[in-house]
């Protein structure tokens, strides 16, 4: 029996020492892998399980045990940090120091404390030449990293110029006899492709590439896969070939009410509160002179005039061509956060800081004497038509409204009943 159990100790031995030497052996394969390419590697990348916010663009260089990474997020800068192999049931790559990018969302905060359900840690599943596929440790996902065949800032600049010129709302074309339209969302980078007829509608999130956009899984196109497609801005024309080499051709296509970003920018009066005359029997509306200044990185208007402290942001909606104003701080006040609150006047009075909750702007059509009036939006939660200062605890909890004199606009902390914004 002793001789028995000293065999197949020595068995088991011989099998764990084989097994680790092959989970070695797998990781330093991977490693040398991510280190093999001069450029480094272009990761497509998306958080959240449901891939609801989208894709953004990551290159990544590997080098002695350090990993530099660069994204159209943060143009210009790029973050270092460590990285290691390790195992589970496999090769998994992970940045084990805190990078600025790579943790971004992963990193929960005050206002989002389970963050944004962010992958840094990625099971390699399979190794080519060049690409590596992975899932993501957290989410499930799969990435992909591929080589690059230009300098990091190279490709991160091309991408970023078709960031800035990708300018449509949807599009449409026909492939063999199908007629087929899209609509983009690219607030979240998402893409909607049904037939004509609103038939085998289909979503996917989608990345920025530097030739056009690259979807997290492809769209079946009359039962053959499409995987991307190239935009060419000069001719607002889209084109791809599918995976059984049909190539396909879309237009580009926009609302007749889009507004585009640079005609945005000016001196309007805003109209609110309209009240009757008692002299004439007509509303008159409260004024303010007020500035819709760039934002710096272009994603919206910084709104001066309603008062010194506050200055919100009205957001721009590049799909649809309007500006957004929604919920949002503005400031803080005796360690609380003030807020410019959504607030459904005319449905009784409620309020929310949900970031979501706001108005829009619709243009008149009109490019001599441009107004856009105000809308509620898409949120569910509430139909909004006016705003009121409110204070909020950093935690998220109501303290009520605020009133500080220095606060006001024209005297309150309410603006009621918006109408809308009159380019001068």
């Amino acid at each position: 029996m002793f001789a028995f159990q000293s065999c197949l100790k020595d068995q088991e031995e011989i099998f764990d020492k084989d097994a680790a030497l092959r989970v070695q052996d797998a990781m330093d394969n991977a490693d040398k892998a991510f280190t093999s390419a001069e450029n480094g590697w272009l990761l497509e990348y998306y958080p959240e399980e449901a891939q609801s916010y989208g894709g953004c663009v990551f290159t990544i260089k590997f080098a002695d045990g350090k990993a530099t990474v660069s994204s159209d997020l943060n143009p210009g800068n790029s973050c270092k940090s460590l990285y290691k192999m390790t195992n589970d049931q496999g090769p998994v790559l992970t940045f084990d120091t805190y990078n600025d990018l790579m943790h971004l969302f992963a990193t929960p905060s005050a206002g989002n404390y389970e963050a944004y359900h962010g992958d840094f840690e990625f099971v390699v599943d399979s190794i080519g030449d060049d690409a590596i596929k992975v899932h993501g440790k957290k989410t499930g996902n799969t990435f992909y990293f591929r080589k690059l065949e230009t300098s990091p800032e190279e490709y991160i600049n091309k991408v970023l110029e078709m960031e800035d010129n990708f300018i449509v709302s949807g599009l449409e074309g026909t492939v063999g006899d199908t007629k087929f339209l899209g609509e983009f969302d690219l607030d979240n980078k998402q893409l909607l492709i049904s037939n004509e007829d609103g038939s085998n509608a289909q979503q996917q999130a989608f990345a920025f590439t530097d030739t056009g956009i690259r979807f997290y899984m492809p769209f079946s196109i009359n039962g053959e896969l499409l995987s991307s497609l190239n935009f060419n801005a000069e001719t607002n024309m889209f084109t791809g070939v599918t995976s059984g080499g049909t190539a396909v051709t879309f237009n580009g296509t926009l609302p007749a009410d889009y507004v585009k970003y640079d005609q945005y920018a000016g001196i309007y009066k805003l109209y609110y509160w309209p009240q009757k005359d008692p002299s004439t029997g007509k509303s008159v509306y409260h004024t303010l002179n007020v500035t819709l200044t760039p934002t710096e990185d272009k994603s919206g208007f910084i709104m001066e005039g309603l008062n010194d402290n506050i200055k919100p942001v009205l957001k721009f909606n590049k799909s649809k061509g309007n500006l957004e104003l929604n919920s949002q701080i503005v400031g803080s006040y005796g360690g609380n956060n003030v807020w410019l609150c959504a607030w459904g006047l005319a449905a009784g009075g409620s309020l929310t800081w949900a970031s979501e909750a706001g108005v829009q702007t619709q243009w008149n059509m009109d490019t001599e004497k441009p107004v856009y009036t105000f809308q509620t939006n898409s949120y569910s939660g509430l139909v909004t038509d006016s705003f009121i200062l409110w204070l909020i605890t950093p935690s998220g909890s109501s303290v009520g409204q605020f009133n500080n004199s220095s606060w006001l606009v024209n005297g309150s902390n309410r603006l009621p009943y918006l109408y809308g914004l009159v380019k001068q």
